[in-house]
């Protein structure tokens, strides 16, 4: 029986073997909604995969950081945190409550003049400040 699984299919795309551990922490990532640190996708995926180590999870979000499969979001709070590279778009960074959120951008909208002649490869941008639920103004 051959099953389509797409997870397998996007990291073969991708350039990188499906191994068991591969699979599961971009299964994991692919469903998140928010911005897992890499000691939170170890402590959930190892209560059904007792064998995956530390390590097997740092290695493998920075092959997939590398290979362009998900993006990592350098907050200068605590651990980075990953999400999957699905499509061009920023972060604000609640200071009060440390909610990442994310902001929609064209992917031209942070690009600079001084850029001309370089080759763009990837683009970040991260908003720190405090959220309309840590506001002030909304207590």
């Amino acid at each position: 029986m051959n099953t389509f699984n797409p997870v397998v299919e996007k990291l073969r795309e991708s350039g990188i073997q499906p191994t068991h551990q591969r699979i599961i922490i971009l299964d994991y990532i692919m469903k998140q909604e928010g911005h897992p640190t890499a000691d939170e996708i170890n402590r959930v995926l190892q209560k059904e995969s007792p064998a995956l180590s530390k390590a097997t999870v740092y290695n493998t979000l920075k092959l997939f950081t590398q290979k362009g499969l998900i993006h990592m979001i350098a907050t200068n709070q605590d651990e980075n945190r990953y999400e999957i590279a699905d499509h061009p778009h920023g972060h604000f960074i609640c200071s009060k409550c440390s909610h990442i959120y994310d902001i929609e951008l064209k992917p031209d909208s942070v690009l600079s003049d001084d850029l001309s002649g370089f080759t763009v490869e990837d683009t970040q941008l991260l908003i720190k400040g405090i959220c309309p639920k840590c506001s002030p103004d909304n207590k």
